[in-house]
Parts: C-alpha cells; sequence; structure tokens
C-alpha cells in the first residue's frame, strides 16, 4: 500500500496558441498545516516544489498528526510556507495576487487537500465523498483556474481511504465511485475545459504488496 509522498508532474494543454499548463500533485504527510506537523521536512518539499515549478499545486495530507485539525490554521501555515520557502511565484508573493489557495471544506480531523494555484480561481467547490453507507473522507475538492488565454482549466484532487483491509478497500471503492460519477457529471456539463484529476489513490498493482481486498485482485 502507497502510504509515502508521491510528485508528479505532468503538462496538459500545449496545443498553439494555448497557456501551457504544469501540474503538480503531492501528498506532503503532514508537512504543513498542524500544530504538529512534520516540520523538519517542509525544506525538502521546498527543493521538491520549487524544482518541478508548477502552475497548479495539489495537496494531499495538509494538516498535522493528530486530531485537532482547523481550516484557519491549515491555510495560514500553507501560504507561510508559499511565502517563506516557495521562489515559483516570485519575490515576496501575496495572496490572491501572486498565488490563490483552495482548501477542501471536508476533513478527517487530521488533514485535509488543498489546491494552489498561479491563476486565478473562476470557481471552487468541495464534493462529498461519503457513499455506500461510509461517511465523508476528505472530499473531492474542485478549482476551475483561468488561464491567460481565456480558458479554463478544471483541476480535481482527492484522498482516497488509506490501508489494506477489506474495509479499507471498500470505503475506497466507495470513495472512487462518487468521485467518479461527480467528474464525469462535470465533464458532461462543461465540454471544451481541460479536466485534469490528480490525488493519491491508496491503490497499488505492485507484486508482494498486500491485497487490497480479501480475496480480491485489481
Amino acid at each position: 500500500m502507497v502510504a509515502f509522498s508521491i510528485a508528479v508532474a505532468l503538462a496538459t494543454r500545449a496545443a498553439s496558441g494555448q497557456t501551457n499548463v504544469r501540474v503538480l500533485t503531492y501528498n506532503i504527510h503532514r508537512d504543513i498545516g498542524g500544530s504538529d506537523s512534520n516540520i523538519s521536512s517542509q525544506p525538502a518539499l521546498a527543493k521538491v516544489v520549487n524544482y518541478l515549478d508548477p502552475d497548479v499545486w495539489t495537496i494531499n495530507e495538509l494538516g498535522g498528526n493528530n486530531v485537532s485539525y482547523n481550516a484557519t490554521t491549515a491555510h495560514n501555515d500553507l501560504v507561510a510556507f508559499i511565502q517563506s520557502d516557495l521562489t515559483i511565484f516570485g519575490a515576496n508573493p501575496q495572496e490572491n495576487v501572486d498565488f490563490f489557495v483552495y482548501l477542501s471544506t471536508i476533513n478527517d480531523g487530521y488533514d485535509t487537500v488543498a489546491i494552489v494555484s498561479r491563476y486565478p480561481f473562476a470557481s471552487t467547490h468541495t464534493y462529498s465523498d461519503a457513499s455506500d453507507g461510509f461517511g465523508a473522507e476528505r472530499g473531492l475538492a474542485r478549482a476551475s483556474v483561468s488561464l491567460p488565454d481565456g480558458d479554463v482549466v478544471d483541476v480535481f484532487t482527492a484522498h482516497l481511504k488509506a490501508l489494506e483491509t477489506t474495509s479499507d478497500a471498500e470505503e475506497r471503492q466507495a470513495e472512487a465511485d462518487i468521485d467518479s460519477t461527480n467528474v464525469a457529471t462535470w465533464i458532461n456539463a462543461h465540454h471544451g475545459e481541460a479536466i485534469v484529476v490528480s490525488g493519491d489513490w491508496n491503490e497499488t498493482e505492485d507484486p508482494g504488496e498486500p491485497s487490497n481486498w480479501s480475496g480480491h485482485s485489481i
């Protein structure tokens, strides 16, 4: 089961006359956003983000290691990290001018997901990931990003249930089902917009890893 931080950079909308957008998704493993965040890892985190230089950065596990999540603290800590440790948004970057932040309105008591962009948001929304009798975890966050060329790229991110028990896998599947439905509904209503879906799915096909579901293979 993948439980450590994952960073992936990709490009979307690279056609002639359109804005080239780099999207980074990263499980930061609670390095930012809580009273007991893993702050010793922040220099390494900043090095990776600065090197990959994303236009949009989707974040999983923004928060701390105890049940004390506070959205204001998480937001302020993230903004402070961007202003003090990142260079990708210029010198002395200001929120809502040089960068924009959206936090999921759902959390699991420890952490949540978030989206950071160098371009302004046309709209934002958090979809509940509660489904099939399971309660919400961290939600599916969406930020529709307004690009300089007038286009919009819709960026989604989610962090599905971790661990390898059958119940964990069933909850993860229920989250994936409802998230997929919500993304498909959005796509059907927004033809012509670029869509990026990111996150930490907590699934693996690697040989030798624990089974994700009793009697089940992916």
